[in-house]
């Protein structure tokens, strides 16, 4: 379906080294598009900077690049706390179990700021079965929403 990536190993090796540089940032999001395949973008809040920041910290096959402090807050998310407790995989199969099992051309582990967002999720965005599929990493629950181009 997807990325052939331990995402978790990939995400604490990578916290490991915004950490180092940023001690108080805390982790917001995940990204892979298929059109950067090799590539996952991790988001990280950086309350300890003035004006509070986001740090982006991107990940590809040659390895991590150098961790990039933005003088913006990142506004989207609540930070994930760590460690995460499902794997990429696991979602992934649920997915499957789900029926939807098309080409995915994006995956986001996110926990956005709005009513009714109660734990962080893996999205899948499947254009062929014109969805994006959600599961809960806390509650392993699927949900839904119509792709929109």
């Amino acid at each position: 379906m997807s990325v052939n990536h331990d995402l978790l190993s990939i995400l604490e090796e990578g916290r490991k080294i915004v950490l180092n540089e940023f001690p108080q940032a805390q982790f917001c999001e995940a990204d892979w598009r298929r059109a950067e395949a090799d590539e996952w973008r991790f988001v990280y809040h950086d309350p300890a900077s003035s004006p509070q920041g986001t740090v982006l910290l991107i990940y590809n096959k040659n390895g991590f690049d150098v961790p990039r402090h933005i003088d913006t807050s990142w506004l989207e998310d609540h930070v994930i706390p760590f460690p995460v407790p499902m794997r990429l995989q696991v979602a992934e199969n649920l997915a499957h179990k789900a029926g939807f099992d098309g080409e995915v051309e994006r995956i986001t582990l996110r926990w956005p700021l709005f009513p009714g967002s109660n734990e962080p999720y893996y999205r899948f965005g499947i254009p062929a079965q014109h969805v994006h599929v959600f599961v809960g990493v806390y509650t392993h629950q699927v949900h839904t929403a119509p792709l929109n181009h």
